[in-house]
């Protein structure tokens, strides 16, 4: 570009009055009357001077730049008048016929009009060709952001590969020592076994008294042994967080497979419409062409997140379908993702959607009141993500309430909160404590709802009841709760809003983790319901 005002930013040709009038952009920018003509053909047109992009307006109506045109035929005035001056020479009308630094040159060499014609139109044909390139060059730091920006996705992805891949291996290493504790343990278990044959043989060859008393105590030993031994073996094997492991990674790697699976085969399909796209305008841009090559088939409304049709479930494996929630001022998102033929929406988070995700309102998919199912993903040191559901009573605001810091409708969520307390471990009655989301202490946790104590509460002494902690060590706590991992004796929980269903033993398994407070909620969120 030209460091001259005067002069057009296309052409570098001076503005006049005449030929060379300057037109402003919206954005404050001008070009010249040539160069605006030459963008007939064209809907948008991009400023060279700061790259904006600007629809064309019917009948290429800029505005006219008046004052800039009065001071540079000022401006050009007084240069001639100078110019001419210092010559001897009488100043030339600059107003005329003279077009610029070609116009002047062709106009001084005293060309026939017929000359000047084929000059004019072929620096038209010059313009109009630096006027596409000027487009192209926008067009085309469009793609490469786009370009950079499927990088970041792509590294995204792999990051998450390899994650299942180290989960993988961390279980294989854990089912690996426990397969060396079971041979070391079955070798002993032989050996107590041979003790015991030998004990046999000699209680059977025993022909008197004396020999009796040496026999019997010797059988004795070994039969206590031999029932010392198998009650280690009892305890030790199966591992629970050997097997929980080994399933989760299993589960998560052949999910994983799986829907790696059904996107092959949905691109086989596609493949053929993105290796010849249909019929384009001539006029489209490159990222026009580029988002009609990638379409893909989309939700438009909550009833076809249900749908079994091959582009919802495609869609669903791909993990591209989103519910979209404003909290606080700003949109978040909420992953929807299908397993084991159910769907689960995830915490709402700050997300960027990858390129392709189908969004829904977040009021189309949640259940406007329990009763629900719900989940929370845990997970501690040396284990891998175990998930708890849970199922909500109906009639009660903690229920209520439980399903929005599942969802994170109201801006917190239970994600990323640690259990902060076990009670009578071990005992009758034992207890896990969760949900205090500001303070991840048992010291907040404060409610989102009012009167959370009034409402159909349930009373229950069973393993797997979830019941409120509102009013506790004379502290609100509205959002807390807790859930009974063992039978109570001698007493009920009252304010019971929901019970485990699936996951007690990943909540038994906390419980005898060293440190509870290293047991993480990493994820939440609500099971939508198939229709």
């Amino acid at each position: 570009m030209g460091d001259n005002p005067e002069d057009c930013p296309v052409c570098l040709t001076t503005y006049d009055d005449a030929l060379r009038r300057a037109y402003t952009m919206p954005c404050g920018h001008s070009l010249c009357s040539r160069c605006i003509d030459g963008l007939r053909d064209r809907s948008h047109v991009t400023c060279p001077s700061c790259r904006v992009r600007h629809a064309v307006p019917e009948g290429l109506q800029f505005h006219l730049s008046y004052t800039p045109e009065a001071f540079i035929k000022r401006l050009n005035l007084t240069v001639a008048a100078e110019s001419a001056a210092a010559a001897s020479l009488p100043p030339k009308d600059l107003g005329g016929q003279w077009t610029g630094i070609g116009g002047r040159q062709w106009e001084a060499a005293g060309l026939s009009p017929s000359v000047l014609f084929l000059l004019q139109e072929q620096e038209a044909k010059i313009l109009a060709a630096i006027s596409t390139c000027q487009e192209i060059h926008a067009q085309l730091d469009e793609y490469q952001t786009t370009l950079a920006g499927w990088c970041q996705q792509q590294q995204w992805l792999e990051n998450g590969l390899q994650k299942v891949i180290d989960e993988s291996h961390s279980a294989r290493m854990l089912v690996l020592q426990d397969e060396s504790r079971a041979v070391a343990k079955k070798e002993e278990t032989k050996e107590r076994e041979r003790h015991l044959h030998a004990a046999l043989e000699a209680l059977r060859r025993v022909t008197s008294a004396q020999e009796a008393l040496p026999a019997i105590d010797d059988a004795n030993h070994s039969t206590d042994e031999a029932e010392q031994r198998a009650g280690e073996c009892r305890e030790m094997f199966p591992d629970v967080v050997v097997a929980a492991a080994a399933r989760k990674t299993m589960d998560e790697s052949t999910a994983a497979m799986e829907a790696a699976k059904q996107v092959w085969i949905a691109q086989e399909t596609s493949a053929s419409a993105i290796k010849e796209p249909r019929h384009q305008p001539p006029a489209w841009t490159i990222t026009e062409k580029l988002k009609d090559m990638l379409a893909q088939p989309n939700l438009t409304q909550a009833e076809d997140l249900h749908s079994t049709t091959r582009p919802s479930i495609w869609l669903l494996l791909a993990q591209r379908v989103f519910a979209m929630h404003q909290v606080e001022g700003r949109h978040r998102f909420a992953r929807i993702t299908i397993e084991d033929d159910r769907l689960f929406l995830h915490a709402l988070q700050d997300l960027s959607l990858p390129l392709g995700a189908a969004k829904l309102q977040l009021s189309e998919v949640v259940p406007a009141c329990p009763p629900c199912l719900v989940f929370l993903d845990l997970c501690w040191p040396a284990s891998m993500h175990q998930r708890v559901i849970i199922r909500l009573s109906p009639d009660t605001p903690m229920a209520r309430q439980f399903v929005l810091l599942c969802s994170g409708e109201r801006g917190p969520s239970y994600a990323n909160t640690r259990l902060w307390g076990v009670g009578d471990k071990g005992l009758p009655g034992e207890r896990l404590w969760f949900g205090d989301y500001e303070n991840n202490d048992g010291t907040g946790g404060a409610a989102l709802l009012p009167n959370l104590s009034k409402g159909k509460y349930q009373k229950s002494a069973s393993a797997g009841a979830l019941w409120g902690t509102w009013q506790w060590g004379g502290r609100t706590r509205g959002a807390q709760f807790g859930i009974t991992t063992r039978d109570r004796v001698g007493g009920v929980w009252s304010d019971v809003f929901g019970e485990v269903v699936e996951g007690m033993n990943c909540l038994r398994a906390a419980i005898n983790h060293s440190d509870i407070t290293e047991v993480i909620v990493v994820d939440c969120g609500v099971i939508l319901k198939r229709q």
